[in-house]
This record gives structure tokens, C-alpha cells and sequence, in this order.
């Protein structure tokens, strides 16, 4: 007797539905505060230099904290990459996703800026965090139509 085995169907292929980093605008207190040190330089010449390096410093931490983090949704999974040099990556299945957390502070609500915390059923922690990206509530529902 043979038996009859059902071929699977055209596997649909995999897309990028959304990337991206923190938000330039999420690094609105950073980028204020060096405002301030080059502007407060600007009007004492003895220390100008040390001001104009610390603000200098304060832009290089958010060059080097949004180039740190990169963030993708497809239609089959959620991705997380953390690193320069040495890298981790944190994936889960959307289908597996079962919380999505989405969290603003005022002024980040202000800004337009938040975080989704991602779980899945298989795990008891958060496994992936998407911190200070643009429009949180959008990437949300996203990942909720694929689901």
C-alpha cells in the first residue's frame, strides 16, 4: 500500500520589513548639554579647549551608542545585534512572540522615541530590546500583523 505524503507548499521567502538604530533624536539631553559646555566655552577662552573636547567627547558617545545597537523585523523573525568589534545577536520567531512591551518616558513620548521589549513562550525574560528607536508604537504594530 503506498502512502500518500503532501509535498509542502512554496516556502515564502523572507523579507525585511523594517531596520533600524536609536533615534538621532532620542540623544536630545546629550546633544543639549554639548551645546551648552561649547557655548559656555565660547564665552570663557581660558577653558575653551577642555569644553570644546568634553562636548566633542559627549558626541562621540552617541555616534558610538547608535552604531552599537542595529534592529530588524522581517516577516519571520525579530533580530537584535549588539557590537562593534565583538558582536551578539538576539532573535526570536514572530510567530513565538508573546508579549511586546512598549515603554516612553515623557519626554521621550515628546520626542516621538521609546523601547519594545520583546518575549517569546519559551522564554521567562525579555529577550529582545529595541532602545530609543523612532516611533515604537508603529514598529509595534508591525510585528503584530505578522504574527
Amino acid at each position: 500500500m503506498a502512502r500518500w505524503r503532501a509535498r509542502p507548499g512554496p516556502r515564502r521567502q523572507e523579507r525585511v520589513l523594517w531596520q533600524g538604530r536609536p533615534a538621532w533624536r532620542s540623544f536630545a539631553v546629550r546633544w543639549a548639554l554639548a551645546g551648552w559646555l561649547v557655548a559656555l566655552g565660547a564665552s570663557k577662552p581660558e577653558v575653551q579647549s577642555g569644553l570644546t573636547l568634553l562636548a566633542g567627547m559627549i558626541g562621540l558617545s552617541i555616534l558610538v551608542t547608535r552604531l552599537r545597537y542595529a534592529y530588524t523585523v522581517t516577516t519571520r523573525r525579530v533580530l537584535e545585534r549588539e557590537g562593534l568589534l565583538a558582536q551578539s545577536v538576539s532573535e526570536v520567531r514572530v510567530v513565538d512572540i508573546t508579549n511586546i512591551r512598549l515603554l516612553q518616558s515623557p519626554l521621550e513620548r515628546c520626542l516621538g522615541v521609546g523601547a519594545l521589549e520583546l518575549s517569546s513562550a519559551g522564554g521567562t525574560d525579555v529577550e529582545v530590546v529595541f532602545w530609543r528607536i523612532a516611533a515604537p508604537a508603529a514598529v509595534r504594530a508591525l510585528i503584530r500583523r505578522f504574527q
